[in-house]
């Protein structure tokens, strides 16, 4: 084999590795965040006692239960707004009407995460309280996690405003 075809190859070689690297790592959060808040709550109620443990486990099983049709509908609410906003004429009343739709079924999903949130911090002492809260926040963030917001920065933090676009 020439010199040229043993570099070349090499190259190739290399150049895949580093491919696959970046793919698995694109793609790898999403299969994380997946499962993270099952994972990350078990982790946090293995230090509770038993009791507690069970009341944390059926009362995410019950959520789960009871907002299953309501995921659905936003699911199927969401590809409602994605249609209307690629469709060949656009239509801003209708857009508009769908997202009220979408937001309304997201309080009620919001509305039903809270309730159960404050029924379990009834039965929970300030240390299991506050490792429920870290899960939830770390897990409510999606992919960003739970940051601070803008308007909570220093001037100094935000980055510089470009007045063309505002």
């Amino acid at each position: 084999m020439s010199k040229t075809v043993k570099i070349l190859l090499t190259l190739s070689i290399i150049l895949n590795v580093l491919f696959v690297g970046v793919a698995i790592g694109m793609y790898s959060h999403g299969f994380k965040t997946k499962v993270s808040m099952r994972r990350d709550m078990k982790e946090v109620i293995k230090n509770f006692p038993p009791d507690k443990q069970a009341l944390v486990t059926e009362s995410m099983k019950s959520l789960r239960e009871k907002t299953k049709a309501t995921k659905k509908e936003i699911r199927a609410k969401r590809k409602e707004v994605v249609e209307v906003l690629s469709a060949p004429e656009f239509d801003p009343a209708l857009y508009d009407t769908k997202v009220a739709e979408l937001h309304s079924l997201m309080d009620t999903f919001g509305n039903e995460f809270a309730a159960t949130a404050r029924d379990l911090a009834l039965n929970l002492d300030q240390d299991e309280r506050k490792a429920l809260a870290e899960v939830i926040m770390k897990r409510r963030g999606g992919k960003h996690m739970y940051k601070e917001s803008w308007d909570d920065k220093s001037e100094k933090e935000k980055p510089p405003v470009n007045e063309e676009n505002e």
